[in-house]
């Protein structure tokens, strides 16, 4: 299997071992500007493009650059009518998301990485709000300090210093917003408070309240926080439902305060990762060329851009 991959940082490395565990025997042609000094089995390194998509066929494209650059290498592989695999977020602006919506449809397989869609626990936070009337209140939060959220880099160096690279807070977690739409649909309304680092001038305090028939979602995230959280709380008139992103679990809080755990997997999040690159694969060998996980990551798109202008 030859794979062209567009940027070479911790997703693409994360996506690469994962593919070569399916596909040992695959080559990855991996598009980078400087030259990388440590040599890999099948891993051949480039800093142009162009003669590479005239001259060799390619089973699929893995887009892992900053968010900046996703619009053009999406456009770049569908114009060569070559199956891709996306990192999200889709795009930066409303002019890339128009023009992404209006591409002409071929009969590629076009797939977006929110991982967070292939989580058990999510699925089972799913059966139980279409089992029950609608919450009092939802709260999604996603909140960490900026500076651990890559330890091998300096902070000078990453793209969350760069609202030009795609750093902000809307766009890097983006699978909150994702989330909610798997949940509760597409809201009616969307309210947003936007908070920018004086610095850098980067989005990294978001507040949204997403309006739907009879109830509302809080959306928090923040880069600045001391402690990692990552949880959704939803409230009914008898209970609480309570998520816990980062340790894997799923809390049933009653009227009498007694908490009962029901789903329980610290590592689901790393196998997520792992179950979703395997879908994009079978549907691969499959030769389905479906858009489906695409096109929702459109819409998902279209909200994060909403909330800027709101």
């Amino acid at each position: 299997m030859n794979v062209i991959v567009f940027g070479y940082g911790n997703m693409s490395k994360r996506h690469i071992n994962i593919i070569k565990r399916t596909k040992p025997n695959s080559k990855f042609y991996i598009i980078k500007k400087s030259k990388n000094k440590t040599f890999l089995k099948n891993h051949f390194f480039f800093n142009n493009y162009s003669n590479l998509l005239k001259n060799k066929i390619f089973d699929f494209g893995l887009i892992c650059t900053p968010s900046k650059y996703h619009y053009k290498y999406i456009k770049l592989l569908h114009e060569n009518e070559v199956n891709f695999f996306v990192e999200k977020p889709l795009c930066k602006n409303k002019e890339e998301l128009i023009k992404l919506k209006k591409l002409k449809k071929k009969n590629i397989l076009k797939f977006t990485g929110y991982n967070c869609r292939f989580l058990k626990s999510l699925s089972v936070i799913k059966k139980i709000i279409d089992r029950n009337k609608d919450p009092l209140s939802v709260e999604i939060v996603h909140q960490r300090d900026i500076k651990n959220i890559r330890k091998n880099l300096k902070f000078t160096s990453s793209i969350y210093k760069s609202t030009s690279l795609g750093g902000d807070i809307l766009l890097e977690f983006s699978h909150e917003i994702d989330i909610c739409r798997m949940l509760f649909g597409e809201p009616k309304k969307i309210y947003s408070s936007l908070n920018y680092t004086i610095k850098n001038k980067v989005l990294s305090d978001v507040k949204l309240i997403f309006k739907y028939e009879n109830f509302s979602v809080s959306i928090i995230m923040n880069y600045h926080s001391i402690s990692h959280k990552r949880k959704i709380n939803i409230n009914y008139p008898n209970k609480e439902v309570k998520w816990d992103g980062l340790e894997g679990k799923i809390y049933i809080l009653n009227k009498n305060n007694t908490k009962k755990v029901i789903y329980n997997n610290k590592k689901e999040m790393y196998e997520s990762y792992f179950i979703q690159i395997q879908k994009f694969l079978k549907l691969l060998d499959k030769k389905n060329k479906t858009s489906e996980y695409f096109d929702s990551s459109l819409k998902t798109q279209n909200l994060i851009l909403k909330a800027y202008n709101v």
